[in-house]
């Protein structure tokens, strides 16, 4: 994943929770343009935050087997508050069900056990091989990535 929001997973219940947290720092570039005399993280960035969360439990649970993932829907999204800079949002995804490759969660986004966001949202998983199955070779190199990249957020 090259654009990584997530600064860390606090908990894992495999197949069922994560959970992860975000700092906004004052030097991020999107909150130059982002209402520059009201700084706050974009709404659009608080979802990907969570899809990057449930991306991290499904890899989890299919023991990361090199798979590419998209939002394939976005439902009931709500948003309460702003989190502006310095300030840690906190991502819980709770995994409802799975129909095949689309896997239903429950996504909510809180700061200081309050409100900032909440959505349910659907994400494709596919594994990379059948887009491309010249990769079979480096599958797992694909798998040492994303584990080490997971033990790095879990650490």
């Amino acid at each position: 994943m090259r654009f990584r929001l997530l600064d860390r997973i606090t908990e894992v219940d495999e197949g069922k929770k994560i959970r992860a947290t975000i700092r906004v720092r004052g030097d991020e570039d999107y909150l130059r343009d982002h209402f520059p005399n009201f700084p706050v993280m974009p709404g659009v960035l608080m979802m990907e935050a969570g899809f990057q969360a449930a991306s991290w439990l499904i890899r989890k649970a299919e023991d990361f087997q090199p798979t590419i993932h998209r939002v394939q829907e976005v439902r009931s999204a709500k948003f309460a508050d702003f989190v502006q800079p310095q300030q840690e949002l906190e991502i819980t995804a709770e995994w409802a069900k799975s129909d095949s490759c689309m896997h239903h969660f429950k996504v909510l986004g809180t700061k200081s056990n309050a409100l900032a966001f909440s959505t349910r949202m659907v994400i494709a998983s596919h594994s990379i091989i059948e887009y491309a199955p010249e990769f079979d070779d480096d599958r797992r190199y694909f798998e040492q990535q994303l584990r080490g990249q997971f033990d790095a957020l879990a650490g």
